[in-house]
């Protein structure tokens, strides 16, 4: 029977809201017994979404026992494979979204389930608490192949550096990219710095492009190529990567500003430009 300090988990995750609320199942139940301990998962129903101090999370712990009661960046098929060579420990495990779609009832549109990579001290992690799988750098480039075709999109944190992990996500059940797909503009929120070049000699019109494309920003022109609407587009490659006639070359797009390099100068960045948009 399940605690019910783990059901109280779920409602607060429900409030909190957010891509990962819980769902009141019973998957959710055995993987949350899993990771967290009872006590562990009362400390995590007294967070609340702001900073705390120890002092203030001892205080609502109390009380409430008294009472009984996370950048996101597009990658490209290159910078994914540094990642591959850079560290030990590979990890990979089952793709959240889809396998919440999939709890819901929903199509997952016969996509690829074990995609989620995790690297280095990461790995470690996923493989004694989340149930990953161990990887060797060959079995992650052949993986890295199948989500390629799959028409996946390769997602992490917007750094340069300290990248340990990679979601490989679907345009209709990753939270982030359907959020992002809501947006008139997608391109100025949400890119890898990358953009498409069609090559009207090699282009056969065959317009797989257009219908791989999760951010629909392919259209077949008047020279019966496609052409790019870039205020769409975020670079996520997946049009190259399916060409049949390799008719489409990735370009840096001039003048992008490249990404912070660490976690840390990513938090200076994100509070630069709050401060800046209260000015």
């Amino acid at each position: 029977m399940t605690a019910t300090v783990y059901k109280q988990m779920l409602e607060v995750m429900t409030k909190r809201g957010g891509p990962y609320a819980g769902m009141d199942v019973p998957e959710f139940y055995a993987l949350v017994e899993a990771l967290f301990t009872p006590r562990q998962a009362e400390i995590n129903n007294v967070l609340t979404r702001k900073p705390a101090t120890a002092a203030d999370i001892a205080g609502r712990i109390q009380k409430d026992e008294a009472q009984i009661n996370a950048g996101n960046t597009i990658h490209t098929y290159d910078q994914v494979q540094t990642y591959i060579d850079k560290y030990d420990t590979i990890c990979v495990g089952t793709c959240f979204c889809r396998q919440a779609a999939r709890l819901r009832g929903e199509s997952v549109h016969d996509m690829p389930m074990e995609v989620c990579f995790w690297f280095g001290k990461a790995g470690e992690f996923a493989l004694e608490r989340l149930g990953g799988r161990r990887l060797t750098r060959q079995e992650a480039r052949n993986l890295l192949y199948e989500t390629e075709a799959a028409g996946l999109i390769h997602m992490s944190r917007n750094t340069a550096e300290e990248i340990d992990f990679l979601c490989n996500c679907d345009r209709w059940h990753c939270e982030v990219v359907t959020e992002i797909l809501k947006q008139p503009r997608p391109a100025l929120v949400f890119n890898s710095g990358f953009g498409p070049v069609v090559d009207p000699e090699r282009c056969v019109a065959c317009e797989t492009c257009i219908g791989r494309c999760p951010p629909a920003a392919l259209k077949m022109g008047d020279q019966n190529a496609p052409v790019v609407d870039m205020d769409r587009c975020f670079g996520c490659a997946v049009c190259a990567s399916g060409c049949p006639q390799d008719a489409i070359l990735m370009e840096a797009r001039p003048g992008w500003q490249a990404p912070p390099g660490s976690v840390k100068d990513l938090v200076t960045a994100l509070k630069k430009n709050a401060a800046a948009r209260q000015d």
